[in-house]
């Protein structure tokens, strides 16, 4: 865990108050995460490679038990400071926020499978094979049975993805020079291999709209229940 000190040292004030307003708001990846394991006081949640955090700190602010997990330092610290600011911005029965320094590939090392949800946020699809299935089945690992595992990335099937992803990339702790998104038979196939059942995939964008949206969705979730 980070020792924190006051504001990070390298910080978009525009980017604090997105991510701030982020948490705080009702978004798209709102509706996936509470439609896949709705937020109870709590349950416990792991978010690696969680960057600000901003997701993790949403159901904490819901009274789950979160922790948040990044092997960066710098964005751990930056979520310890957005988990301050939103706390005075929403006073709430706020559950256990813990911050941990590590590996989203070494989650079986680190965890046993108690958690209730295990969900990832624009990590994953950032590796080539075969590191990326390496990362789903290690937040399998730490799910229990008959809790949740949830990728949400960028998809391949919006044809201006990475005109968009730029658009948003001050939400990014940093911006990778590799980008591979996800098409939705790629995800499905990952998360049953890594032992997943009930696997599901849809566009994030109008996210239970029939026909699915996936020409105009940015991103898309899949999960599947350990």
């Amino acid at each position: 865990m980070p020792k924190p000190h006051g504001k990070p040292k390298v910080i978009s004030e525009a980017g604090l108050q997105n991510d701030l307003q982020y948490v705080l708001g009702s978004i798209d990846c709102h509706l996936v995460l509470s439609h896949i394991s709705r937020p109870v006081r709590g349950m416990h949640v792991l978010e690696p490679g969680c960057g600000s955090g901003k997701l993790g700190l949403w159901y904490a602010m819901q009274g789950a038990n979160v922790t948040l997990m990044d092997i960066d330092e710098n964005a751990l610290e930056y979520a310890f400071y957005l988990h301050k600011l939103v706390q005075q911005a929403r006073p709430a029965q706020w559950g256990e926020v813990t911050l941990w320094q590590g590996s989203i590939h070494d989650l079986g090392k680190l965890y046993a499978p108690d958690f209730d949800l295990v969900f990832n946020e624009g990590v994953v699809y950032f590796w080539r094979q075969p590191w990326r299935q390496h990362a789903i089945n290690e937040m399998a690992k730490v799910t229990r049975p008959g809790g949740h595992v949830c990728v949400i990335g960028n998809s391949a099937h919006n044809t201006d993805i990475m005109k968009m992803a730029e658009s948003v990339k001050h939400t990014y702790m940093g911006m990778p020079r590799i980008e591979i998104p996800f098409t939705r038979f790629e995800l499905a196939d990952r998360l049953r291999k890594a032992g997943l059942r009930d696997v599901q995939v849809r566009p994030v964008d109008g996210f239970m709209v029939d026909p699915p949206r996936w020409e105009s969705s940015r991103m898309i979730a899949g999960w599947g229940t350990r």
